[in-house]
């Protein structure tokens, strides 16, 4: 009869560890899940409105400048950013969120038209928080605006590291875009993104 080897007690507190860190992975992405799709039962996005102004001031071969200005739902200013990119065009993702009918298109960055990822590129989530809660929608009931901070708490930090069905990177191509002519960025509850001249 063969004497059964005995597992190295390392090995049992290395499973052991492993496997409670599946389960606690598993538990906080039920409670984020849970907590997402009840926000979304609460929010209904703008069926469009115009988050993005731009206008370009010169570009080449190589470079290209332009002034971008983010707003709310409600047309408010919320910031400006003007900057130089070593690109020849330009690109505007949105960070896209449904747990319901409605999309919520959240601005994410403007970055190189070349550029092979959204890695590169001037970050606007930063643009949209103000002491925790997003900005995005102007003045909301208290229920609502938990509800928009929970989404863009998923938005900002779960999405570009683990898209999925519920939120995914859309990127708008901002080519042949005119010097010293204003254009707006208008995104849509269904997804959808599209680009437009005043």
């Amino acid at each position: 009869m063969k004497k059964q080897r005995k597992i190295p007690a390392a090995v049992k507190i290395i499973a052991i560890t492993l496997a409670v860190l599946v389960v606690c992975a598993a538990g906080a992405w039920l409670y984020v899940f849970a907590g997402c799709q009840s926000a979304a039962r609460v929010l209904s996005a703008p069926a469009a409105y115009t988050p993005v102004k731009f206008r370009v001031f010169g570009s080449g071969a190589s470079s290209i400048s332009a002034h971008f200005t983010l707003y709310d739902a409600l047309g408010t200013e919320i910031a400006a950013v003007e900057r130089s990119w070593n690109d020849n065009s330009l690109a505007f993702d949105f960070i896209a969120v449904r747990f319901g009918e409605d999309v919520i298109m959240f601005p994410y960055k403007i970055r190189g038209g070349n550029a092979e990822s959204a890695a590169s590129g001037v970050d606007l989530i930063r643009y949209y928080e103000q002491d925790g809660s997003c900005l995005m929608y102007g003045a909301l009931e208290t229920e609502e605006q938990r509800a928009l901070d929970t989404l863009f708490w998923y938005a900002a930090h779960i999405v570009p590291r683990f898209p999925s069905k519920h939120g995914a990177v859309v990127s708008l191509e901002l080519r042949n875009c005119r010097t010293g002519l204003e254009y707006h960025i208008i995104s849509r509850s269904n997804g959808s993104v599209m680009l437009g001249t005043e």
